[in-house]
């Protein structure tokens, strides 16, 4: 696709709106709640200030991409992993080492912030600022809430949704708003207000509610009832068994009984008949 000249650049850098040829590539713009709008080749071309043209993305930040061709050549992801953390830009103009702590970011772009160098952890963005997700229980946190409003496509009716996201180290916890500070999770079928409250994240009609994607636990009784079902069913099933090949061979043993006394009665009296002819011809 061709691009046309950017002769507005310095406007253009302070735009906040996604495009395919974005000028700047370090600044952290403000959050904004709203999609990114399905730019022409977006997906698939970054821009080139010095040129004025669309240029192919150098990196990507899906494992999944969107826009490009079967016979395409996708361009490699950026190491999160080793003594460097990189993460790629929404121009796709290349890796960028994740900003340290304290740093300015993108709602809800993690990726930017680099992780902690032990195991334990994870570096967030929250607040526009990177830093780490290490918050014990009952240590200070801070939360961040987004609230994003859409319409269904069944219906004219808004609907907005709440994502909360804290600095508490474990999914057992979560931020008091309160208090700022970790606090126990609460578990399935226990009261809630918000979905953050939840281990699940999931609170409906104020009780902790299982994720849509987690598996069914069947109770243990119902194993045992279904087991004794299932075996019962088989012995019934091989008792029918018997019986019925049981009946059946008593029916052919007494048809083929029949038979035979059928034939021993008509060869005593073919037997019979003889004798007589023969008692008569002598007499």
């Amino acid at each position: 696709m061709d691009c046309a000249p950017l002769d507005g650049a310095v406007a253009l850098q302070e735009s906040t709106t996604l495009m395919a040829g974005r000028l700047t590539r370090n600044k952290s713009k403000p959050p904004s709640h709203q999609r990114p709008s399905n730019e022409p080749s977006a997906e698939t071309n970054t821009g080139d200030h010095s040129r004025g043209t669309c240029q192919p993305r150098v990196c990507r930040r899906d494992e999944y991409l969107f826009g490009f061709a079967s016979n395409d050549t996708l361009p490699p992801l950026c190491p999160r992993h080793g003594p460097d953390s990189y993460f790629c830009p929404d121009n796709g103009g290349g890796c960028q080492v994740a900003n340290p702590p304290g740093s300015d970011c993108e709602l809800a772009r993690d990726e930017q912030c680099a992780p902690p160098s032990h195991s334990d952890g994870q570096s967030v963005c929250l607040n526009q600022k990177c830093m780490y997700a290490n918050a014990t229980l009952f240590s200070p946190c801070v939360m961040e809430n987004t609230t994003y409003t859409f319409q269904a496509s069944y219906s004219r009716t808004s609907h907005t949704v709440s994502v909360v996201r804290h600095t508490c180290a474990s999914h057992t916890l979560h931020c008091d708003p309160s208090t700022l500070t970790c606090v126990t999770s609460k578990k399935i079928g226990e009261a809630c207000e918000a979905d953050f409250q939840c281990e699940t994240v999931t609170c409906e009609r104020g009780v902790c509610y299982p994720r849509a994607d987690s598996p069914n636990q069947v109770p243990v009784w119902q194993v045992l009832i279904t087991v004794i079902a299932i075996i019962t069913a088989m012995i019934v099933t091989i008792f029918v068994l018997i019986f019925n090949h049981r009946r059946r061979k008593l029916k052919e043993f007494r048809e083929l009984r029949e038979y035979y006394v059928e034939q021993l009665i008509l060869r005593r009296t073919i037997i019979a008949m003889h004798t007589t002819a023969i008692e008569g011809g002598k007499s």
